[in-house]
Formats: structure tokens, sequence, C-alpha cells
């Protein structure tokens, strides 16, 4: 099962889209014939975003040592008032 798994995401390319997919003529955007092409959307990952800050806020302090430094974003609730 395991070999399954590994053998489907080798045929994968960095966002999911099998490569035999999105490599072929009729993906191309150029092509008339051609069957699909690609868009993009544009998101922002607010737990990606605030590790970043985290990460250059610490990198700029030059007296850092980051030997196994892991920065791991955690979910904060925000209260609501009424």
């Amino acid at each position: 099962m395991m070999r399954a798994l590994d053998t489907y995401e080798a045929g994968l390319n960095a966002y999911g889209i099998p490569f035999e997919e999105s490599t072929t003529s009729e993906a191309d955007p150029a092509n008339p014939r051609g069957t699909h092409y690609y868009d993009v959307d544009v998101i922002q990952d607010q737990a990606e975003a605030a590790v970043e800050r985290v990460r250059k806020a610490w990198a700029e302090n030059k007296n850092a040592d980051t030997a196994g430094v892991r920065f791991v974003p955690r979910r904060v609730d925000r209260r609501t008032t009424q």
C-alpha cells in the first residue's frame, strides 16, 4: 500500500497536480486545441505569515543561536466582547 502511495505521489508536482496532466500540450494555454489550462488563485496562509514574521525577527538578532529552533504556529482564538 505504501509503495502504491509513493508511486502516486512521485507523479505529482509541488501543487498535487499529476505531471501527466500538467505537462501535456493539451494544458498549454497557447494551444487552440488544448483541453484545459491552469490559472492561479492567490491566498495568504496566515499561519505561515506569522511564522515568517517571527523567523525574520529572530534572524535579525545577531546573537541568536538557531540550532534546534523550530517555529511552530499555534491558533489563538480571539475573545469576542458584546
